[in-house]
């Protein structure tokens, strides 16, 4: 058994389950109904380039509004809008906030990250095929629980009128 590969990995993973947990139980204190997991197969950006994840990171996915990921390098919120609620959305309601807006059937169909014009958002999604348009909220490293649970509320104020 090669207990050193497998102290590498623990020594990533811990500290992720256990903010994870955390996160978990200041949502539910919070109402909102949850559920989660590990999933494999995301996509970050490297720079200008994207690396692909086969590794499994946790996922909380909050009904109806949107989910977590913890991953090795940074949190993560993503949701959905509908193209047509994408094209009408006010996406300034996200300053403040590090974004990224994509399709979410080729997540790497970028309409905006921060080094983007935000007022061609609208535009880019216009000209693409996407029925969907996924946006995510970019978090440091186990970014705190307060922080992300403001993001979450911010989301879910959202979600009454737009967001899937």
């Amino acid at each position: 058994m090669d207990t050193k590969r497998m102290q590498v990995l623990n020594s990533e993973y811990e500290p992720l389950r256990t903010h994870t947990h955390n996160m978990l139980k200041a949502l539910t204190n919070s109402g909102f109904k949850c559920e989660w997991g590990y999933f494999a197969q995301h996509s970050v950006r490297n720079g200008n380039e994207w690396f692909f994840e086969h590794y499994p990171i946790p996922v909380i996915t909050i009904k109806n509004v949107c989910e977590i990921g913890f991953d090795i390098n940074q949190t993560f919120i993503e949701c959905k809008l509908t193209r047509d609620d994408s094209i009408a959305f006010d996406f300034s309601r996200f300053y403040g906030f590090n974004f990224e807006v994509y399709g979410v059937t080729d997540c790497l169909n970028d309409f905006y990250d921060a080094g983007q014009d935000i007022n061609d958002i609208h535009a880019k999604i216009k000209k693409s095929d996407e029925k969907e348009i996924g946006v995510s909220l970019l978090f440091g490293y186990l970014e705190s629980v307060e922080n992300v649970m403001q993001a979450v509320n911010k989301l879910k104020e959202i979600s009454n009128r737009e967001i899937a």
